[in-house]
Formats: C-alpha cells, sequence, structure tokens
C-alpha cells in the first residue's frame, strides 16, 4: 500500500528588490540567459551584458535568506508592459511563481499603472538601470 504524500510548499518570503540585493537578480538572469546559450558556442562578455528584456525587478523569493528568483517587467515590442518571473531550476515551483508575479503586479499597479497606454517612465528606469548595471 502506498501512502499519499502531499507535496509541501517550502517556506519562503518574497519581498522588494532593493539595491543591497540587485546584485543577486543580475546573478539569477546572467545564470539562465548563459543556460540558454547555444552550449558548443564559447561566451563572450556581451552575452553577459544586459539588454532591455532584463527589465525593472520589482520582487524577489527567498528561501532560507537565499534568492532563489525574482519578477520583473519590461516592455515588449508594441510597448505593453508584461510582467515575469524568473526562479532557479532548482526550486522551480507553481507557487513561488505564482505569488512572485501576484506581488509584483501589486507594486507595478501602484507605481505605474497611472501610466497606462504610455509607458515613458517605466521605459526610461528599465534604460536607466540596464545601463548602470552594464558599467
Amino acid at each position: 500500500m502506498t501512502k499519499n504524500k502531499s507535496k509541501e510548499v517550502p517556506s519562503f518570503e518574497i519581498t522588494p528588490v532593493c539595491f543591497t540585493n540587485l546584485h543577486k537578480v543580475v546573478d539569477i538572469y546572467k545564470r539562465i540567459r548563459i543556460k540558454n546559450l547555444n552550449q558548443d558556442e564559447k561566451i563572450s562578455s556581451s552575452d553577459l551584458l544586459l539588454t532591455q528584456d532584463f527589465g525593472l525587478p520589482l520582487g524577489l523569493v527567498q528561501k532560507d535568506k537565499e534568492v532563489i528568483g525574482y519578477s520583473y517587467v519590461y516592455l515588449n515590442d508594441e510597448h505593453q508592459a508584461i510582467i515575469k518571473s524568473l526562479v532557479v531550476k532548482e526550486y522551480d515551483n507553481p507557487v513561488f511563481e505564482t505569488r512572485l508575479t501576484d506581488y509584483a503586479y501589486k507594486i507595478f499597479n501602484t507605481m505605474y499603472k497611472k501610466d497606462d497606454k504610455d509607458f515613458s517612465r517605466l521605459k526610461a528606469y528599465i534604460i536607466r538601470v540596464v545601463d548602470w548595471i552594464n558599467t
């Protein structure tokens, strides 16, 4: 007879991204970006530069004080604000992603929703953050 094991959701904390933990967000972005590159190709320094697809980080998820994922907003080609979450593969859990994305929507709606249809302020922040990190 097999016991029915319920999947336990590990304890985690969702917090805003701040200056002191931004480097951890960048590390996750770069790790995932490197994994998505063709493994036969040599990785150049330009492959590690952030692009506007990095977006503006809004929230992060921590498990046992380790940053394991983050949510961000970016502008797609049609200038629509898109919110996504990235969680490192070892901790990939739909609960993390859902709660992190929900958290990001709350922050986004508080800060940028009034810019509906004209996200020029958001675009300027994204460009500024990406340029600052790349320098």
